[in-house]
This record gives structure tokens, C-alpha cells and sequence, in this order.
């Protein structure tokens, strides 16, 4: 009789008999029930029926030392929630961890996504990362820290938010919620709250990258409080987000890599703003440009620095910090050209 033949009860009893027969019958138990081992070393990829077994392959001798999980939920909030509780436990179980990633992170509370990210820190883990996330409630109230709820991820280094579903309201009463002690990186990869990302950032002075990739601000505050943040030492977002972010700043100082994408829809003065952007840095840093991708702007981006006087006397007064380095590439290319460092001294001499 072949293990083909076997249903997965089977299969699991049969890998308790001995440890002889479970050598054959529980990974490929675990694999009928969509867990398995990913491509990368000491990394699981867990979705599906994965959930309802993590105790069982969590007790078992094949049970190996985690660095990455990947949990992806039904996009079906009643099944997600199933899946968010059959993980719960299995994270608490963990003691070591460097990244966790959550992908379709749907609930009908803000609560139940509290509770999991809290079970989630005791993993230990220094990159978490959050992708279309959502919730139901909360869409027009708007809460203070100190309202209760708030959950501290303690070890988290780094948290990457990828495409979450959110209005305004809702990343405020999100964000509000999380105290992050030892974050050094806060990436941001889709449509973000303004008023939540700079009420975070004020909450949160450690931070040594702000990364917003590809990123839409979904709403536009009037007016917002100095940043202070001085041990941050990378920039990255879009001209206009770059400007307005460095605007808040009381200093500039330990900025080292300061990476500037072309707006979208790409605009004529891209250049002309990334003068701005160096006008506003103080220390020597690393210049990273990804140039709009439609041909016909680069020309008229070209032509407005030159038209425009104020950029021009910044250039000239020689304001601007010095650029140790500098990158250029497309928004639709992945790789970036490096420019050779003679040609930024001809430059900074014109």
C-alpha cells in the first residue's frame, strides 16, 4: 500500500506509530495541508489548511529553527479570523524570530489585529511586515494613545507596510496604537496617512531610515509639528513628500542617503525640486534619483532648473550640501546607474 492511497488521518497516525514511518508519512502529511519549507533556508510559507496544524508540526521532531514566516489569510474575513486563532497560540510558542510577515491581514476589529501583533512581539522578531492590511471599524472616530488597547513590540527593528486598506481615520486609530521602543526603520510601500506617519514619527525618535516607496499621501494636514529625529541617516519618497518632510525637520544633520523619485504623474520640475530637497540637507550625503519614465519630461524638467532663478542661486551660493555619491535610474528600471565621482566635482564647479 502506498502513502497515495492513505487520507490525511491516516497519514498522521501513521507517523506516530514510529519514527521510521514518520520520516515518510508526516512531511508529506504537512505537505497535503499546504505547510512547507519555503525556497529560503529556515523559512515556512503557511496559508490554508497550514493553520490548523502548527501545533501538531510545532510539537513534532520536524519542527526546524524559524528565522522567516509567512502567513497569508483567507481573504475572507469569518476564515481569516479562524486562521488568525489557530497562529496565535503557535506564536506565543516562539522564543526567536527575525522577520514575521502577515499578507491579507482582514478584520472586521482593530482589536483582533492588536492581539495578534502582540502575540507577534513575543516571537522576538526584528522585521515585521504587513501587507493589505484592513479592518471594519473605526472608520470615522478617531483615538488617543492612553485610550487603552495600546500594544509595545519591544524587539521590533524594523516595520514594513505594504498596501494596507486604510482611510485616514483608520490609520490614525491603527498607528496610535503601537509603541515601537526599539524601531530604527519605517517603510512605507503604497497610500499612507500623513497626519498618522508624522503623528507616529513624533512618537517614535529612534528612527534611522523613512522609507515611503511608491507612496500617495491620502490626505493633506494644513499644518504639522517640527520632527525631530537625530539618527536619521536615510530618506526616500517622492520630491514634493521629500520637501515637505525635510520642511518639518529641526535638523538635517545625520542624513547620509537621501533617495528622491519623480512624482506621479511625473512633472516638469523634478530637478528643480531636487534642489530644493539638497537645499534643505546640511551634512554630506548620498544622492539617489529615479527619474520620471515617460521620455518627453526629462527635457522639461531639464529646462525648468534652468529657468528657475531661485534654484539657480542656491546652486551658485553654493548652499547645497556636498554629494558624495550619486545614482540615477527610471521608476520603471530595477537596476540604478552609478555617475562617476569626477563628474560631480564639474558639477558642483559649474
Amino acid at each position: 500500500m502506498t502513502t497515495e492511497c492513505l487520507c490525511d488521518r491516516d497519514l498522521y497516525r501513521l507517523s506516530l506509530v514510529s519514527r521510521y514511518l514518520s520520516i515518510v508519512t508526516f512531511p508529506l502529511y504537512l505537505r497535503r495541508r499546504q505547510l512547507v519549507l519555503s525556497g529560503l533556508p529556515y523559512s515556512v510559507d503557511l496559508h490554508g489548511e497550514g493553520f490548523a496544524v502548527v501545533d501538531i508540526w510545532r510539537q513534532s521532531s520536524y519542527f526546524p529553527p524559524l528565522k522567516l514566516l509567512r502567513c497569508s489569510f483567507n481573504t475572507d474575513v469569518a476564515l481569516a479570523a479562524m486562521e488568525m486563532r489557530c497562529i496565535f497560540n503557535f506564536f506565543h510558542s516562539l522564543r526567536t524570530m527575525e522577520h514575521v510577515h502577515l499578507e491579507n491581514m482582514k478584520s472586521v476589529d482593530l482589536d483582533n489585529i492588536l492581539i495578534l501583533l502582540g502575540s507577534v512581539s513575543g516571537t522576538r522578531c526584528h522585521t515585521l511586515t504587513l501587507t493589505m492590511l484592513a479592518f471594519e471599524g473605526s472608520r470615522s472616530g478617531l483615538m488617543r494613545r492612553g485610550m487603552g488597547g495600546e500594544i509595545t513590540l519591544w524587539q521590533l527593528q524594523n516595520l514594513i507596510l505594504t498596501h494596507c486598506q486604510l482611510s485616514p481615520s483608520q490609520w490614525l486609530n491603527f498607528l496610535f496604537k503601537l509603541t515601537i521602543p526599539s524601531l530604527r526603520t519605517l517603510h512605507v510601500v503604497g497610500s499612507v496617512s500623513l497626519r498618522a506617519a508624522h503623528a507616529f514619527l513624533l512618537a517614535h525618535s529612534g528612527i534611522c531610515a523613512l522609507i515611503f516607496e511608491k507612496c500617495l499621501w491620502t490626505d493633506r494636514p494644513t499644518s504639522l509639528h517640527r520632527l525631530n529625529l537625530p539618527q536619521l541617516s536615510i530618506l526616500r519618497g517622492s520630491s514634493s513628500q521629500i520637501l515637505l518632510i525635510l520642511g518639518c525637520f529641526r535638523s538635517t544633520r545625520s542624513l547620509r542617503e537621501l533617495s528622491i523619485e519623480a512624482n506621479s504623474p511625473p512633472q516638469a520640475n523634478f530637478f528643480d525640486d531636487v534642489i530644493q530637497c539638497l537645499a534643505l540637507c546640511e551634512g554630506p550625503l548620498f544622492l539617489e534619483l529615479d527619474l520620471p519614465q515617460v521620455t518627453g519630461s526629462l527635457p522639461q524638467a531639464i529646462t525648468g532648473v534652468r529657468a528657475s532663478a531661485g534654484a539657480a542661486r542656491n546652486l551658485l551660493s553654493g548652499k547645497l550640501p556636498l554629494v558624495t555619491g550619486l545614482r540615477i535610474g527610471f521608476v520603471s528600471m530595477n537596476d540604478m546607474i552609478p555617475v562617476n565621482r569626477q563628474h560631480l566635482y564639474v558639477c558642483r564647479n559649474y
